[in-house]
């Protein structure tokens, strides 16, 4: 069975540096069900080599993703778990 095929998943593109996609992932997720009860921070970019030899370029890709990305997507969650007295926050790494 596919996950759009499921009564209780929402299926949609949400894009960790783009806070537009955030905002529109969350308006859907709370049109459909209301409320949101949990947030998963699943999103990742990772990097093989030579730390040294990595460029800034690669290593702002990495931090984009990996910190601010989750960043975006808790701050644009927060009021919505505080309107509802609650919700959480799990952090996949």
């Amino acid at each position: 069975m596919e996950l759009t095929e499921l009564d209780n998943v929402l299926v949609t593109r949400l894009d960790v540096k783009d806070k537009d996609s955030i905002q529109e992932s969350l308006v859907k997720g709370m049109k459909r069900f209301e409320k949101i009860d949990v947030l998963l921070n699943n999103a990742g970019h990772g990097a093989r080599g030579i730390f040294e030899a990595a460029t800034d370029e690669r290593i702002r890709k990495l931090f984009e993703v990996n910190v601010f990305g989750v960043m975006h997507v808790t701050k644009a969650i927060l009021p919505h778990f505080r309107r509802n007295n609650g919700g959480t926050i799990m952090n996949m790494s």
